[in-house]
C-alpha cells in the first residue's frame, strides 16, 4: 500500500514539474519546494525576504510571459500584412 502512495506522489509531483515547464514556473516552483525544507532555519529567520525573493520570481515569470505574448503579436502582425501584401500583388491572379 506504501509503494501505490508513493508512485502517486511522484507522478503527481512529475505532473506538476511538467505544467511547471510549460508556464516556466520551474525556478520558482523549486525554490518554494526546497527553501522551507531544507533550509528551514533560515527560512523561519528570514520569512519575509524568502517570500519577497519568491514573489520577485513569480514577477519574472510573468515578465517573461508578456514579453513573449508581445513578440506574439509583433510575429502575428508582420504575417498578416505579409499576407496581405501577397494577396494585394496577385490579386488579378487570384480571381
Amino acid at each position: 500500500m506504501f509503494w501505490f502512495f508513493a508512485k502517486a506522489a511522484g507522478l503527481l509531483l512529475a505532473c506538476l514539474f511538467l505544467v511547471a515547464k510549460k508556464l516556466r514556473l520551474t525556478v520558482p516552483l523549486l525554490y518554494a519546494l526546497a527553501v522551507p525544507t531544507v533550509f528551514r532555519p533560515w527560512y523561519l529567520v528570514h520569512t519575509p525576504l524568502a517570500e519577497g525573493i519568491f514573489y520577485v520570481l513569480l514577477a519574472a515569470s510573468a515578465f517573461s510571459w508578456v514579453i513573449s505574448l508581445a513578440k506574439w503579436i509583433i510575429r502575428s502582425k508582420r504575417e498578416t500584412q505579409i499576407a496581405l501584401d501577397w494577396i494585394r500583388k496577385h490579386r488579378e491572379e487570384l480571381v
